[in-house]
């Protein structure tokens, strides 16, 4: 073998060594990211967070069980969420609870399972809300999913698929397959 071939099989397998190796180390800093973005940045148990508007008013408070905080994901996730939206006289209209929830840095919450929503003012003509999913826009302050949907009122009960609601103006509408059964009153007389 002449020292040409030799130089040129060794200088290729030294490349090939090269490239071996720092495509190990782009491998083992590609995993030690994946990592990094699993790995919670905070935790937080029987959490009770209190929102204010710019006049210093109450305009929400949050409980939890647990809360798992991802700042590289810009996603927090919350075990049994109790959300409680107050309007600007300072009542309380609307409970959101759920099984969990997952919210984002754009201040969009996605309630899973078990998902409620009751209204807690006496002549609301809306009492409750019952869906598997929805997904809560707390700055606009509007719900919508496409999930079936029961809303349950003084004297009836209306179910359909899809909901979409203004929480300020307590309007509620179903997007298709609505039926609604009505209940009659009940004289004690």
């Amino acid at each position: 073998m002449n020292r040409a071939l030799l130089f040129i099989l060794v200088l290729f397998a030294i490349t090939l060594g090269l490239v071996y190796w720092t495509g190990n180390d782009e491998d083992a800093a590609q995993q030690g990211q994946a990592q990094l973005v699993d790995q919670p940045d905070g935790i937080a148990e029987d959490l009770q967070v209190r929102q204010f508007d710019d006049k210093g008013q109450l305009s929400m408070q949050v409980n939890a069980d647990s809360m798992t905080h991802f700042s590289l994901r810009q996603e927090t996730w919350l075990t049994a969420p109790r959300f409680e939206l107050y309007d600007q006289e300072q009542h309380k209209p609307w409970q959101i609870r759920a099984d969990q929830a997952k919210v984002t840095g754009q201040r969009l919450v996605d309630l899973k399972n078990g998902v409620i929503i009751q209204s807690l003012t006496d002549d609301a003509p809306v009492r409750r809300v019952d869906t598997d999913n929805l997904q809560l826009d707390l700055v606009q302050k509007t719900m919508d999913t496409d999930a079936p949907v029961t809303i349950i009122g003084p004297g009836y009960v209306t179910s359909g698929v899809g909901l979409e609601a203004e929480l300020e103006g307590q309007q509620v509408r179903l997007k298709s397959q609505v039926s609604t059964e009505y209940e009659q009153p009940k004289d004690y007389h």
